[in-house]
Formats: structure tokens, sequence, C-alpha cells
């Protein structure tokens, strides 16, 4: 496993867009610094809260295609172009590819939001915004952002079960993207009506959350606010809808990979 893993570490960065999407993560930094910049907001507020704010603001979308073209490229592109041929001929059973690439799906995440709040530290000192570093930061802001990146990271991974999902039923890794992509936008234009079938069911607060935050796109645009606040019922529903994600569309991703025949 660990011998398979090294193996997708590598391919992954050996790859020209990989870098492309790591240099997009400061360039999105940079861009909420100079949005906040623009809009004159308070400097002490930006101080506490920063690193929280500028992952929110971008969480919902940019971090999401990002996750997406992850998802699209590990999984579809060597599973549509008959790579996967060549590993099959190394003695290394389908279950062991499927988890070896998930668990890299992980690590990206992972190391995605420590990037992302490392550029945020540095462009909010760059803006002036938190010229002390970490050390401006109160331990109640600090225990928010930690809260608030947990969550994000248990988003992203119930999104990247269905991107991964799609990805496994894509005919090429251009379809996978833009069938994410595709999601993304439907998620957050449809957020009304989902509501609307959300209120059918206000008898039962805990179902009514979980319909409301059903599209993950939506759940991290206002979901993750009402974490913060410590509002449990948000937090179960959250985590509920998550776990749904994992266990259906991992499910699905998991068949389509191990039943198909790669050989063709």
């Amino acid at each position: 496993m660990i011998t398979l893993f090294n193996s997708e570490w590598e391919r992954l960065w050996s790859k020209r867009w990989t870098w492309l999407l790591v240099l997009a993560i400061p360039g999105l930094a940079y861009m909420t610094a100079s949005f906040f910049e623009t809009l004159q907001v308070d400097h002490d507020t930006l101080s506490q809260l920063f690193i929280l704010t500028g992952l929110r603001n971008n969480l919902y979308f940019p971090v999401n295609i990002i996750m997406a073209v992850f998802a699209a490229s590990i999984f579809t592109e060597e599973y549509r172009g008959g790579q996967l041929r060549y590993v099959f001929l190394r003695q290394f059973t389908r279950k062991q590819i499927f988890f070896s690439k998930l668990l890299l799906i992980c690590v990206c995440i992972v190391l995605m939001l420590i990037l992302f709040a490392v550029c945020l530290i540095v462009t909010g000192y760059f803006f002036q915004f938190n010229e002390n570093g970490l050390l401006n930061y109160s331990l109640e802001a600090l225990s928010y952002t930690f809260v608030y990146y947990g969550f994000a990271f248990v988003s992203l991974l119930g999104i990247s079960s269905l991107f991964i999902c799609i990805s496994m039923y894509s005919k090429n890794v251009t379809y996978a993207i833009g069938g994410c992509m595709l999601y993304i936008l439907a998620s957050l234009l449809l957020d009304g009506a989902v509501i609307k079938l959300a209120a059918v069911f206000s008898d039962i607060p805990l179902l009514e959350l979980s319909i409301t935050y059903s599209l993950i796109p939506f759940l991290q645009h206002t979901g993750l606010n009402e974490v913060i606040d410590g509002n449990t019922n948000v937090i179960v529903a959250i985590l509920s809808v998550v776990v749904v994600h994992l266990i259906v569309f991992l499910w699905g991703a998991y068949y389509r990979f191990v039943k198909s025949d790669y050989l063709y």
C-alpha cells in the first residue's frame, strides 16, 4: 500500500497542472486580501479572522473546483487512458489501487488547506491585516479557525467522494471536470428550491437541516458559519450529509473501479 501511494504521489507531482493548482492558491489568497482592502474593512477585525474569512470566501467555489480537477485527474486519467493495465501487471489488487488514490485525495485536501492558511497569513501580513502574524490572534479566534478548517476538511472530503464518482463514470478528464463544475453551479443556483423543500419538514428540525445542507457547496457557503456558533443540530446535520455522501458515492465509484474491464 505504501509503495502504491508513493507511486501515485510521484505521478501526481510529475504533472504540470498540479503545480498550476498549487500556484493558484497564493493567487486566490492575494485576490481575497485585495478584495477586503477595497472594502476598507476594519483591520482590527480582519487581524483576528482573516485566515478563517479568506478560506470561507473561496471554499464553496474556487477550492471545490481545485478538488474537482484533482479527483478527475487522479481517477479518470488512468482509468480511461488504459494506464491501469500496467499497474495490474504488478501484484496489486484493484482495492489497493482504489484506496491508495483515495488516500492521495485526503492528503491533497490537508495540504491544500495548510497551504491556503499559510498564504492567507502571508498576504494578511503584506496588507497589514495581521502585522504580528499568529501572535496577533486570540485563543478564541484560533479555536474558531481550527474548528472551521476541520469542518472545511470534512466538507471537502464529502464533495470529493461525489467528484470521484462522477470521474469514474465520465468518458475523460474534460467530461469529469465539466460534470463536477455543473454540480457546483447547480448547487449554488438551486439552494432556494432546496430550502423550500426542507421547510416541508419543519416539524423535524434535524431532517430539515439535513435536506437544507444536502448540497455541499451551499453547506460550505452557509452551514459552516453556524458550526462556528456551536449549533449542535447543524453540526449533526452536516456530519450526516457528509457520511451519506461518503457511503453512497464512494461505494458507487469503488464498484465501478473494481468491476470494470481496464484492458479495452
